[in-house]
């Protein structure tokens, strides 16, 4: 069995708010979202079922964050994926407001700063 290594992009599609994930060139995923002011809300994150391979959902949500940090804007990740997503990975919390991070339940229980984990 012979396995080929698919070639990941991810792109940010500012004018209709989401980034996209491309494995060889086909949409595999999105990530969308509203700009409010300094505030970046992740609203869903969708993938294609045909793509399942490991790290392409990962990779979309990384590129989005990325972005969110080197514009250094807040992040507010209403969608469940991407707290997931935070929940794993705590270098990207600091992008959440501390004061924002009690609504997130994934983020409350995973966040060491938050004052109901003291």
């Amino acid at each position: 069995m012979m396995h080929i290594k698919m070639r990941t992009v991810v792109r940010h599609d500012p004018k209709a708010s989401h980034f996209v994930a491309y494995v060889d060139g086909n949409a595999a995923g999105h990530c969308h979202y509203q700009l409010h002011g300094n505030h970046v809300w992740v609203l869903s994150t969708v993938m294609d079922p045909r793509f399942t391979e490991p790290g392409v959902e990962d990779l979309l949500i990384e590129g989005l964050l990325q972005e969110v940090h080197r514009r250094r804007l807040a992040l507010l990740p209403y969608c469940l994926r991407t707290r997931t997503y935070l929940s794993k990975h705590h270098r990207y919390l600091a992008l959440v407001p501390p004061a924002e991070r009690g609504k997130f339940r994934h983020l409350a229980q995973s966040a060491p700063t938050h004052p109901l984990n003291r």
